[in-house]
């Protein structure tokens, strides 16, 4: 099993050099998105294809909206060698922890924000 970091840790770990992975597909992708510098996006659906462009000798934190899919994802990861943790309860997690994120006006999928219209 791969380990799991906190929101405010991850947060803290990217200040330090390593990369957010955020391996949502790009339909959830519209809702929000983590707004700090270097963060690489990479929806699971593409990810024999974009495994080799991942950044090598830093640690990857993985990300999806809630941290179940970012689990798979960031086993097939550590097998190619890198480095890996999964954001504990994705970015649901990092949005409580009021840390870098734009919220689309109409998002209600994966960040808890804004409300359903009738």
């Amino acid at each position: 099993m791969i380990e799991t970091i906190a929101a405010q840790a991850a947060y803290e770990a990217i200040q330090q050099g390593a990369v957010l992975v955020d391996v949502r597909e790009k339909s959830e992708t519209s809702f929000c998105w983590v707004t700090i510098e270097g963060v690489v996006y990479m929806p699971y659906s593409r990810m024999e294809e974009l495994l080799p462009t991942l950044p090598q000798g830093k640690m990857l934190i993985v990300c999806c909206a809630a941290g179940i899919v970012s689990e798979q994802a960031a086993i097939r990861i550590a097998a190619m060698g890198h480095e890996v943790k999964v954001l504990q309860n994705g970015l649901i997690a990092w949005k409580l922890a009021h840390l870098p994120m734009t919220t689309a006006p109409e998002a209600h999928t994966c960040c808890g924000g804004g409300h359903h219209h009738e």
